[in-house]
């Protein structure tokens, strides 16, 4: 066989003609990047008798045959099927760059017909055309009218999706001129915000190869870019320390460092995120985020002690940075143990439990009326339904005064907290979601495993430090308060199985199938 395609069969009876089926074959084979020669390839283009091929025979054959022993015309056609050059659309599509620039990169066969493609007239016009699509615009300033479509979900144009999930892809729209590195596309976005959309690192660090400092952002302070999407403020938010650093250092050049940091909600949001190495980085540079404190009261204490995984290690590095202690308050009369009780990461608690006393009540700032009672974090933590609430919950529980439980009536008020916090959860994911489906059950069921594991954990506790827990009248009360609120699965936490009862869930499940009671939905009140 010469390679030429006017040489290949018409359709024979009951079957696609070669041409056809090869090229549906071969493009399938790009767009999925099997360019390579399977294990077991074919050696040679002619090995086929397309003549009494089958279907299926054209399709073994065709994922058995490297792609640099297709001849040049028929690859050339494949290529002209992925961008449906020759139709009356001929067009772009984020699978058909990414399979170009794949080839490309390929064995020198097949970069050498990918780069005499592009460089046939009629490609060059259809790129030229591009460059005049609406979908992929020029330079423009972030004004006032499209400033907030950089914070607000639309429709992603074909180049901001190339961007955002491959480096390559905007390498081959850049160096073809089909974009400009410094171009914001139709909803007000530039490409390094879809960079740091994606945490795709390697294509912000192209980006900002590439890009000159002051097109990184048009503005000189985080607080008069926080509606359009600072990119600073985009990493803070997406938590991506090692963006935040690469553009960070670009700009260190070309603006001020002090300006870039004069908002308190920035700097609040890099406590939830930032090792303390890296906030020590900051803080020989004059950058110090450990003295943060918003309007509402927050600061960097409770920021961290909320969010940060680094835990303990960025305590230590608060209590010699910030020039405050962790029992600082917010507006609301909540100190820093307290926000880590409503938080998610358990990895600060021992430490805070050690500098913040865990049995302090709540003090309502306005009136000076005081909370429900003491130990106002563990009440805290019994509420969230945050799935690491449990260590949480825990951390703090065990570090709570033994006397505190030997009045029953503390322990039963925690447990009827974790019942009315499930029975509410229930009732407001019921109003919210009439007719629940996969994912909302799902979602209830994380939420009373997270309920059922702090009520084993308190009851344990207590069967351990009071000498006794099990079969008490106090627990035969708050089993029958968590079935009067129709919460059965809490009564095994309350008091475990034995352990031929394992399989309670199945018990569950088979009541639920059986018509009686509403596990695991409720609409009832």
């Amino acid at each position: 066989m010469d390679g030429n395609t006017s040489s290949l069969p018409a359709r024979a009876e009951k079957r696609l003609p070669f041409s056809y089926i090869l090229l549906d074959l071969l493009h399938g084979r790009a767009l999925c990047l099997t360019v390579d020669a399977p294990s077991q390839p074919i050696y040679s283009f002619d090995s086929l008798d397309y003549s009494i091929a089958t279907h299926e025979e054209l399709y073994v054959w065709s994922e058995h045959i490297s792609l640099a022993q297709v001849p040049a015309d028929i690859l050339t056609a494949v290529l002209d099927r992925l961008f449906f050059i020759g139709t009356e659309f001929p067009h772009l599509t984020c699978g058909s760059i990414h399979a170009l620039h794949t080839l490309r990169s390929s064995c020198k066969e097949i970069c050498d017909v990918g780069h005499a493609w592009i460089g046939r007239e009629e490609i060059q016009n259809f790129f030229g055309t591009i460059q005049k699509d609406i979908l992929i615009r020029g330079p423009m300033q972030l004004s006032q009218s499209n400033v907030y479509s950089v914070r607000v979900p639309r429709g992603n144009t074909l180049a901001y999706d190339a961007a955002a999930n491959c480096v390559d892809c905007l390498k081959f729209l850049t160096e073809n001129h089909l974009v400009g590195i410094q171009f914001y596309d139709e909803t007000g976005r530039n490409y390094l915000h879809a960079a740091i959309d994606n945490d795709n690192n390697d294509c912000l660090q192209y980006i900002l190869n590439n890009l000159a400092p002051g097109d990184i952002d048009r503005t000189t302070a985080i607080n008069l870019s926080r509606l359009c999407g600072h990119p600073l403020v985009q990493l803070a938010e997406k938590r991506n320390q090692r963006g935040f650093e690469l553009v960070l250092q670009q700009l260190l050049g070309h603006y001020n460092p002090a300006d870039l940091f004069t908002d308190n909600y920035f700097k609040l949001k890099l406590c939830a995120f930032v090792s303390p190495e890296f906030a020590e980085q900051l803080f020989v540079m004059d950058l110090n985020i450990g003295n943060a404190r918003d309007e509402h009261g927050t600061t960097s204490w409770h920021a961290a002690a909320r969010g940060n995984p680094h835990g303990e290690d960025f305590m230590i590095w608060l209590s010699s940075r910030s020039g405050t202690e962790p029992t600082i308050k917010d507006n609301k009369g909540h100190n820093a143990l307290m926000h880590a009780a409503m938080g998610n990461r358990s990895t600060s608690i021992q430490w805070l439990c050690s500098h913040v006393d865990p049995m302090e009540n709540w003090v309502n700032p306005a009136t000076q009326d005081v909370g429900s009672g003491p130990a106002y974090a563990l009440r805290l933590a019994a509420e969230s339904m945050e799935e690491n609430s449990p260590d949480i919950f825990r951390g703090i529980m065990l570090r709570i005064p033994r006397n505190h439980f030997e009045n029953l009536h503390n322990a039963i008020s925690i447990f009827k907290l974790i019942c009315d916090t499930l029975f509410t959860t229930r009732q407001n994911m019921a109003i919210q979601h009439a007719h629940p489906t996969l994912e909302h059950r799902m979602e209830w069921e994380n939420s009373w495993r997270v309920a059922a594991a702090k009520c084993q954990n308190l009851g344990s506790f207590l069967q351990k430090r009071r000498g006794g827990w099990q079969g008490t009248t106090a627990m035969r009360a708050i089993c029958d308060y968590a079935r009067g609120r129709d919460l059965p699965m809490l009564v095994h936490g309350i008091a475990p199985l034995p352990p031929e009862g394992k399989f309670w869930f199945r018990i569950f499940k088979d009541r639920e199938a059986g018509g009686g009671g509403r596990w695991p939905w409720s609409t009832s009140t």
